[in-house]
């Protein structure tokens, strides 16, 4: 038997549907997998320090990482960047890469609710701005401002005459 990861547990809950309704709860769940399998794949957990202390014949550790574990780091460092407020990378990275779930003080049981709530809110958001980053959903939408429109007065002379 597979134990479930913290995101699988967020999308049995059904956490995952906070946040742009525009967006899917399984594109929030698609978009933390590709996190996540790009943190493994850049082999960030296995990095280790190296010894410069310790006498080196071959040339120790210094070679040349793969491609693919280069193109990995960057894909996860790009995804990294897109998620903006800290908060929401904070949520993405306990639950998503660490595995692990949140702890939240219970002083009040109201106080508790509104805690839940902000973190379901912040996990929603940071995944939805990895899904725009993937491209699972549609592009992010433009700040819309002041629509005009464009008349040619020619278009329609005959009320547009000037009297002389």
């Amino acid at each position: 038997m597979r134990f479930k990861s913290q995101l699988e547990k967020c999308r049995d809950k059904g956490w995952l549907g906070f946040g742009d309704k525009r967006i899917h709860p399984l594109d929030r769940f698609q978009a933390g997998q590709r996190l996540f399998v790009d943190f493994t794949k850049s082999a960030f957990p296995s990095a280790k320090a190296v010894n410069f202390e310790a006498d080196r014949v071959d040339g120790g550790n210094m070679k040349e990482m793969p491609e693919s574990v280069a193109m990995a780091r960057q894909r996860f460092n790009e995804a990294i960047r897109s998620i903006e407020n800290y908060w929401e990378w904070f949520m993405v990275r306990e639950i998503v890469l660490n595995d692990r779930k949140v702890g939240i003080k219970k002083t009040t049981v109201q106080q508790y609710r509104h805690e839940m709530e902000m973190m379901k809110e912040d996990l929603c958001r940071g995944l939805d701005q990895l899904a725009y980053h993937y491209g699972l959903t549609y592009t992010k939408p433009e700040i819309k401002g002041c629509q005009f429109i464009e008349v040619d007065f020619m278009d329609m002379p005959e009320k547009y005459e000037i009297e002389r």
